[in-house]
């Protein structure tokens, strides 16, 4: 994939979404995007246009490793994800441990970014954590029940108007849904696919508390792989109808999400904001 370098650096830069009083992230944003700026200016070839290349790029290690992605297997997607991480609380007891059950978020092409600018890829899940939360957060286009994530209705996340690509949800508590044919370009369509989660590791010790510097912290980061079935405690099979070639899904870079210690003061429903780099959510791998 080849674009041109105004199509990339102009949309980069929000204008909208800038001003004096920005974030310091937000800021070390721009100012990074504006070296490169400089860096591509004076490169001789200029104005050639970069590819967007995704053999290049190098997602970041985790604290605990996760594993390598599988022989065969070449990346075809990273995505930035914006949206909740769903929780549920037993009210008749206060100290009883918050319980994950789900998440959803917007997937956002972030492919370019990644393959050419890293270190833009490593700071947007931070920042974008502070944007507004984006409509359409479930698989089927309805939005969430959370208020914050009601009200705005773009197919592009700010600060680097990436475009949507699709969505994530569960279908249920122990599997995690990607429909990845949300894009308005058709042959980047990758399909649905129902996954389960192999391996985690603890977000860094300095990831981002939650939105506006303030929470408990950022969700573990994830290795999911796709699932063909899975059977329950009573002996029943499960049959999932995957589409597409996904086959690997990293979640990295996660920014937020995680529940307070207790359920002291909660509902007995509540969602945390969270962002994430998914291949999806952050790196996704497809059959070559």
């Amino acid at each position: 994939m080849r674009l041109s370098l105004t199509t990339i650096f102009l949309a980069l830069f929000t204008t909208s979404s800038f001003s004096s009083d920005s974030s310091p992230l937000l800021s070390s944003f721009y100012r990074a995007v504006g070296e490169h700026v400089a860096k591509v200016r004076s490169d001789p070839s200029f104005p050639t246009s970069p590819t967007c290349d995704l053999a290049s790029a190098t997602p970041p290690t985790a604290p605990t490793p996760l594993p390598s992605p599988s022989s065969g297997l070449t990346l075809n997607l990273v995505a930035i994800g914006r949206g909740i991480q769903n929780y549920t609380c037993d009210l008749a007891n206060s100290t009883a441990t918050p319980v994950p059950v789900g998440a959803l978020a917007a997937l956002f092409n972030a492919s370019c970014v990644a393959s050419l600018y890293p270190d833009l890829l490593s700071m947007l899940p931070a920042i974008v954590l502070d944007e507004d939360c984006p409509v359409s957060l479930t698989g089927d286009g309805t939005t969430t029940s959370d208020d914050e994530c009601e009200d705005e209705n773009t197919s592009q996340l700010s600060p680097a108007n990436l475009d949507l690509s699709g969505h994530h949800y569960f279908i249920d508590t122990t599997t995690p849904t990607f429909n990845l044919n949300a894009s308005s370009i058709s042959t980047e369509e990758l399909g649905l696919v129902y996954a389960k989660k192999v391996n985690t590791s603890s977000a860094p010790s300095d990831a981002v508390l939650g939105q506006y510097g303030q929470g408990n912290g950022s969700v573990a980061w994830l290795f999911l792989e796709r699932k063909s079935e899975a059977t329950d405690s009573d002996g029943a099979v499960s049959r999932y109808y995957n589409t597409g070639k996904v086959e690997q899904i990293y979640r990295l870079n996660t920014a937020g999400g995680n529940a307070p210690e207790n359920c002291t003061g909660m509902s007995a429903e509540f969602s945390v904001q969270y962002a994430a780099d998914i291949t999806l959510s952050v790196d996704v791998l497809t059959n070559t």
